[in-house]
């Protein structure tokens, strides 16, 4: 193949610049005409749309309104018959529903190939990395503008600068401290980044130290403080997974009743898939078989297709709850069907800790009494 020429670069370049100005100006049969009449397209959260008739009656349904779009660090590679361009992308949008102005920041990879002496797009392919209302809080536009120097310009020093600001704006932030280690870390200076990530996960550290000597009331103090502290800085799912570790300290050490009171307060942060996951441990350690089955019910169900919810929580939480109810040999069904995943990174540790805490006591007991 041939070595893709300059002059084929500007026309593909021509061709990128003008889909982003008919897509403004809402121009859909200009958009149509760069494509291929098996254009493909390829969004980030949905099914893909296929053809020409296809990808046109999907322009013309859509409800989002493109006010403007930066790019950033456009590349183009391949030969004179196939190129590939990709680009970051930063644009302000609203919607029909809501008029409100947004920004959203990611990249994009487009497939363009040249039939009958011509370029024509085949393929358009999106992530997206953020977004924030443009009447947000200024947390929300710290945030933004940091992931766009970070992910889309690729720019750490300017990512960094961004970040320090965000920090010392809001000095509470869960996510500047860790963002900040992030970047620190990027750019080789792991003492600051250990320092950054170290300040937010101080509490959380001392906390299951001490529950690991047995010292609860300790243990209980230090959870609170990093509750509160990922509350002030309304990181509502973070305060919510602290909750969660709290409570499972407290079914350890046999608190079962305060574990089933207070369960309700983390799901009442966010109730999100995680948090429900969580929840449901606490309730089936703490000896709430009832209320944790329909939990893990309701998950099975809302998540069908989740490999870690269907793989490995479920099965975890099914044999949580048949340990309650002195099923030992059904437990250890369920539990096995984890072991293909124990060395992963998902929710394993939930797994070991059902059958450390509870094996030596309960499934001997169960079994003794059966």
């Amino acid at each position: 193949m041939d070595k893709l020429t300059e002059d084929a670069i500007r026309e593909i370049e021509q061709i990128h610049s003008s889909w982003i100005e008919f897509e403004v100006a809402r121009e859909h049969h200009s958009l149509m005409a760069l494509c291929a009449d098996d254009i493909e397209l390829w969004p980030p959260d949905a099914q893909p749309v296929l053809g020409r008739v296809a990808v046109s009656a999907q322009l013309a349904r859509g409800t989002t309104r493109i006010h403007g779009s930066g790019i950033s660090d456009r590349r183009i590679r391949g030969s004179n018959e196939i190129a590939y361009l990709t680009a970051g992308y930063k644009t302000t949008f609203s919607s029909a529903e809501d008029s409100t102005p947004r920004q959203a920041l990611g990249s994009h990879l487009w497939i363009l190939e040249k039939r009958a002496g011509g370029w024509v797009v085949t393929l358009v392919s999106w992530s997206v990395w953020g977004c924030a209302a443009i009447s947000g809080t200024r947390r929300e536009k710290s945030s933004i503008a940091f992931r766009y120097e970070l992910y889309v310009t690729g720019n750490l020093e300017a990512a960094l600068k961004t970040n320090e600001l965000w920090v010392q704006t809001y000095p509470r932030d869960y996510n500047a401290e860790l963002t900040l280690g992030v970047v620190y870390g990027e750019l080789g200076d792991d003492e600051k980044a250990l320092n950054a990530a170290a300040r937010k996960a101080l509490e959380l550290l001392q906390a299951n130290t001490e529950a690991y000597f047995g010292h609860i009331g300790k243990a209980r103090e230090f959870f609170r403080r990093a509750v509160d502290s990922a509350r002030r800085s309304d990181q509502k799912e973070t305060a919510a997974g602290y909750e969660i570790g709290a409570l499972n300290t407290e079914a350890d050490y046999g608190n079962s009743e305060r574990a089933r009171h207070e369960v309700a307060a983390a799901l009442s942060l966010t109730p999100t898939r995680d948090v429900q996951a969580g929840a449901a441990m606490v309730l089936a350690r703490a000896g709430d078989s009832v209320r944790a089955e329909k939990m893990t019910d309701q998950l099975a169900k809302q998540f069908p297709q989740n490999t870690i919810i269907n793989s490995i929580t479920v099965p975890t939480l099914r044999g949580a709850i048949e340990i309650n109810r002195r099923n030992p040999s059904k437990a250890i069904e369920f539990l096995q069907t984890v072991s293909p995943y124990e060395l992963g990174e998902a929710d394993t540790p939930h797994c070991v800790r059902v059958i450390g805490q509870n094996t030596p006591d309960m499934l001997l007991r169960a079994v003794s009494m059966g």
